[in-house]
């Protein structure tokens, strides 16, 4: 069975960043502060998305954290795949979108 194109690019998404999170488990580190001065371009994002969170001025994790879903699904440039894909690197980090980080 053929899969979509769009299911080929998150199942590599996926697998991509199950490698970088193998790789860099303690990078990072486990404390917040750590994980939210991680720039973007540090992280297994694919160049639309990336360029599109510099656009909104989302430069680190902490950036994106303190903003929530719907703030990124209001401009037309953000789909689907991007905000799954934010998701992910979120998740590989143990954070979540709308976090009080202060």
């Amino acid at each position: 069975m053929k899969k979509k194109l769009t299911e080929i690019n998150i199942e590599s998404i996926l697998e991509e960043n199950k490698k970088f999170k193998e790789e860099n488990k303690s990078d990072a580190g486990d404390d917040l502060a750590g994980k939210l001065k991680t720039k973007i371009t540090d992280l297994p994002l694919r160049i639309r998305t990336m360029n599109l969170l510099k656009a909104l001025d989302c430069d680190t994790l902490g950036d994106i954290v303190t903003k929530d879903q719907s703030f990124f699904m209001q401009f037309r440039s953000f789909g689907a795949g991007e905000i799954y894909e934010i998701m992910t690197v979120l998740e590989l980090y143990d954070l979540d979108f709308g976090m009080d980080v202060k």
